[in-house]
């Protein structure tokens, strides 16, 4: 493997005179050196004349001809050519008008309208009634003076206010009383509720009990 030296590289140093050079190939066993390769003759071959053609070969015929007459095919209607639609005028869209451009405000002008006072509006004088110069009389107050009662009177009105409370403090018992019956009979309603929950609890025990080992 020595031909395979000259492939390797020495890294310090880059000389290329100094790689080694390849061994000769060895000879060819059979072969001389300096002698001249010989080929053998291989001989004159004759090609076949173009006289010498087999006769065996037919002769190539044209196509041959149809028998059958070929079909008559239908011939195509013409179609008629229908004008097309002419094409409706395309219109341009109508242009909005310019927005006009209010000319700018001189100051001369703003001037005038900070200094013009504004007019005072005239009230128009209401209108007198038919009656205004009539008086109205005078709302009737009671005063600080004493007010005197007929005894007769002062005592028909003390009857009738005892009469009124006598009237409330018997409507006020018979109130009461109601009240205490109403909570009396809630009392009962509870206690038959109550009564009625025991027994239905007892009913589902007795029946669980009796139909247990069904």
């Amino acid at each position: 493997m020595g031909f395979l030296k000259f492939l390797k590289r020495e890294k310090k140093t880059d000389n290329l005179e100094e790689l080694d050079l390849p061994p000769e190939p060895p000879a060819l066993e059979g072969f001389d050196e300096g002698s001249d390769l010989e080929f053998p003759d291989l001989g004159e071959q004759k090609l076949p004349s173009s006289d010498k053609v087999p006769a065996d070969i037919p002769e190539e015929d044209g196509l041959p001809e149809l028998e059958e007459d070929m079909p008559n095919f239908p011939t195509i209607p013409d179609v008629e050519e229908n004008p097309m639609p002419p094409i409706p005028p395309i219109s341009a869209p109508p242009q909005t008008p310019e927005a006009e451009i209010s000319p700018p405000i001189i100051e001369s002008e703003k001037e005038d309208l900070v200094q013009t006072p504004v007019e005072p509006q005239i009230q128009a004088k209401p209108v007198k009634k038919l009656f205004d110069h009539e008086k109205k009389a005078p709302e009737v107050r009671p005063g600080k003076h004493k007010v005197y009662v007929r005894v007769d009177r002062y005592k028909n009105t003390l009857d009738s206010i005892s009469l009124v409370r006598g009237d409330l403090r018997n409507s006020e018992k018979m109130l009461i009383k109601m009240d205490n019956i109403k909570n009396a009979k809630d009392r009962s309603f509870e206690k038959a509720k109550s009564s009625l929950t025991d027994l239905q609890k007892k009913l589902i025990f007795i029946d669980k009990t009796l139909f247990k080992g069904e």
